[in-house]
């Protein structure tokens, strides 16, 4: 795996490259770059598979490199760091489907975990694309063919987009399926319909979030993939037994 290590303070940078442990982590190439511009010649030559992020640097961003690398290299998978508890800041980058959040100073097992997820990450979407590659045409043939195992690859999907406007039909396309046969497979073999089990991922996320001190429900709904403020305190009644505020105060 290659790795861009994005920071606009060379001390930063040099901790990373330190603190990466070879035996948890496969990291071939290690690249850096110390602004939005240099990362983007970096990414357009090198193509790494990683890419760690500062959020605060001059001029643009770590939010503008994101979405940069969402439009022109979305395989790339995404750790994003930073000095600040902002919540705006997390929320922004769940949004765009980072891997993870870290704060500095960072923690060298927080950060070789994230890295792992990046990885795993990384090679479930190349076996997504060999899937697809692989698919039949033959809607019979292929129903019968998606079993178990294409299940826990959409299950995967699922972890991996929940924060984003998912939708069944978005997900049937993706795997070559109908959205029936996918709604019927999928709760056949999770015992729980498509639509409860990402509630239940977004709701988990959101309890996670809303113990920060800056949490606010409107924007923990939007971070975890609810468009409906109402909607999403709905669902959190139902599956936690009170009302995100409550939640909020209690914790």
């Amino acid at each position: 795996m290659k790795l861009l290590i994005t920071d606009d303070e060379y001390a930063t940078r040099s901790a990373i490259k330190h603190l990466i442990d070879p035996a948890k982590v496969s990291i071939n190439e290690i690249f850096e770059a110390e602004n939005y511009e240099q990362a983007i010649q970096v990414i357009l030559n090198h193509k790494p598979q990683i890419i760690i992020t500062d959020i605060v640097m001059p001029v643009h961003n770590g939010i503008s490199l994101i979405d940069w690398i969402l439009q022109f290299s979305k395989d790339s998978q995404v750790i994003a760091v930073s000095g600040h508890d902002n919540f705006s800041f997390i929320k922004s980058t769940l949004q765009r489907g980072v891997v993870d959040y870290l704060l500095k100073p960072l923690d060298i097992d927080e950060l070789n975990n994230a890295l792992q997820k990046a990885v795993n990450r990384y090679e479930q979407q190349m076996e997504y694309y060999k899937l697809k590659k692989e698919g039949i045409t033959s809607e019979g043939v292929r129903e019968a063919s998606t079993c178990h195992p294409v299940m826990l690859e959409v299950q995967k999907y699922i972890k991996m987009h929940y924060t984003q406007q998912i939708r069944q039909q978005e997900i049937a396309d993706y795997f070559f399926i109908s959205k029936e046969y996918l709604s019927r497979k999928f709760k056949q073999e999770f015992q729980v319909s498509m639509v409860d089990y990402i509630n239940q991922l977004r709701i988990n996320r959101a309890k996670e979030l809303l113990t920060a001190p800056s949490a606010k429900v409107n924007e923990v709904a939007l971070a975890v993939g609810f468009s409906d403020e109402k909607y999403f305190s709905t669902v959190f009644k139902k599956i936690t037994g009170m009302s995100p505020k409550n939640y909020y105060l209690t914790n």
